[in-house]
């Protein structure tokens, strides 16, 4: 006991033998050491050319897909676009102008109907 402070003192406890016994440095695992060599290998100019090659194809193929789609969107319209005009002048070529009045009401009814709904209905 220190009379100063009025504490004991004790004595550091025991280190156990395995932690004595440890090395220092830690053995190479055979994990780590094939991890060091695939880095090795993917860091080469090679590799990168072959992936750099890979995300360009891929960026390629989704341009391709977005084009695509935009041209069959834009097909589809314009064939809907080619029906309505061709259903405008049968409209008009009705001979009585009651029938065609009652025809273009009913295109107007019909396409407000698929702007509403969709092409599908309901």
């Amino acid at each position: 006991m220190d009379k100063a402070s009025g504490r004991f003192d004790l004595p550091a406890p025991p280190v156990p033998r395995w932690r004595t016994e440890w090395p220092a440095k830690p053995l190479a695992s055979p994990v780590r050491t094939w991890t060091h060599g695939v880095a090795h290998v993917l860091c080469s100019p090679s590799w990168q050319a072959i992936v750099g090659t890979l995300a360009v194809l891929g960026l390629l193929l989704a341009f391709h897909q977005v084009v695509s789609g935009g041209v069959q969107q834009a097909e589809s319209r314009h064939k809907a676009v080619a029906m309505q005009a061709a259903a405008v002048w049968r409209c008009n070529v009705l001979g009585t102008p009651s029938t065609r009045d009652g025809c273009l009401a009913a295109l107007t009814v019909a396409r407000l109907d698929v702007a509403t709904f969709g092409p599908t209905g309901r």
